[in-house]
């Protein structure tokens, strides 16, 4: 059974006022738990199966680190081709083989890929208006997988088997995005990072909340250990200047050519100091406060959720000739108007009669009105009320 926690549970014992007072995009939270806090979101059982989903499964979703470097895809993969197209595919025994020499095990993207998984990346995503991806990181024997670094989204790492020390550094770079000018050298990093702030010795259960920007490592203090890591990505000042985009484009301000550059600097100005206010005006703009307002809404990640058996919308159906009547002309069943009568296919008089009689049906509702037919004879005898002319769907004239 899945059990859906909130934001407050997910914090307890810390509240959520607290959490976005003191340390959302401010700095780094343990929160400590007992083993049963997160019930069946991740142990061997479940990753072994998973890992069984074959088909799911690419050098881009699954990788392997060793000694803080990434293992080549070509050494653990096959090639193989996906939807017509050459991929690499994990080949079981060779990611088993760098797993026993101590490389720590990486899959992206598992946010649907269990019931347990997609209600957490949901109630995250529902509490902060982001977007929320789920990696699973599992290392052995203190083997580090990656060097000091920093993330360009918040992580909400929730730990699930053994233990692993966490080091969180003073320094945070500020408000770093997925962008190549924010990339930094590892050999960048150790220097950038600063002194240490937080050594976080992770146990089944703890939670650990890490703002972007912030430098970290993590070692494996257990023979083994497993977390998931929740990437979190909120909308950013970027995102509102992308959307202004879109609406300017249909702005014929936005449009026009700028003055020729022998005009001089002050038309320049004249020009970008408009077009400015024009930005100022659109961006105050109710309605496109409102379209924003509804882009914020939708800023999640799309986890199809299907419940079967999904129900079939009937066609509601009504008889279009008024005053229609099942009679007997000379011991034969008719359906009778005021234009005049047509014969009725022996043993359907009674079906015809139901259909007469009705308002608004569907098929469904004669069916069950006329249980001693079966379902063909009374859909054939629908069918040829439709083909006379004498039913149609509710909506048709």
């Amino acid at each position: 059974m899945t059990i859906n926690k909130t934001f407050s549970e997910i914090l307890a014992p810390i509240s959520e006022a607290e959490f976005f007072d003191a340390y959302y995009d401010k700095k780094p939270l343990h929160i400590p738990g007992d083993p049963g806090k997160f019930p069946n979101l991740m142990d061997f059982d479940i990753l072994s199966r998973i890992l069984g989903l074959n088909s799911i499964w690419t050098a881009d979703t699954l990788g392997l680190m060793l000694d803080n470097t990434q293992v080549p895809r070509e050494k653990y993969c096959d090639p193989g081709s996906r939807d017509g197209r050459s991929v690499l595919i994990p080949n079981a025994e060779k990611v088993g083989g760098f797993l026993q020499a101590g490389a720590s095990l990486v899959a992206i993207d598992i946010d649907t890929l269990t019931p347990e998984i997609s209600a957490l990346a949901d109630t995250l995503e529902d509490s902060l208006s982001a977007k929320a991806q789920a990696n699973l990181y599992f290392s052995s024997q203190r083997r580090q997988a990656f060097a000091s670094h920093f993330d360009t989204h918040d992580v909400y790492a929730f730990h699930t088997v053994g233990e692993k020390v966490w080091r969180i550094y003073e320094n945070r770079e500020p408000h770093p995005i997925r962008h190549a000018a924010f990339k930094v050298p590892p050999e960048q990093a150790k220097a950038r990072r600063g002194g240490v702030l937080m050594d976080v010795t992770m146990k089944p259960g703890d939670l650990l909340y890490i703002p972007r920007g912030q430098y970290h490592d993590a070692l494996a203090s257990d023979d083994f250990a497993m977390h998931i890591a929740m990437g979190v990505t909120g909308i950013i000042g970027y995102d509102l200047v992308s959307a202004l985009l879109e609406r300017t484009m249909h702005d014929e301000r936005f449009r026009v050519n700028f003055p020729r550059a022998a005009l001089g600097r002050g038309a320049l100005k004249t020009r970008i100091e408009t077009l400015g206010a024009a930005i100022a005006e659109i961006a105050a703009s109710d309605s496109f406060i409102d379209q924003f307002s509804q882009y914020q809404q939708r800023f999640r990640n799309n986890r199809m959720k299907l419940s079967l058996p999904v129900p079939v919308a009937e066609e509601v159906l009504r008889v279009k000739t008024p005053g229609l009547a099942v009679k007997s002309v000379q011991g034969r069943p008719v359906l009778a108007s005021a234009s005049g009568a047509m014969p009725i296919p022996p043993g359907k008089e009674k079906i015809a009669a139901w259909i007469v009689a009705q308002d608004r049906f569907t098929a469904h509702q004669a069916a069950s009105a006329l249980s001693e037919f079966d379902l063909l004879t009374v859909n054939e005898t629908i069918n040829d009320f439709r083909k006379m002319g004498l039913v149609a769907g509710a909506g048709a004239s």
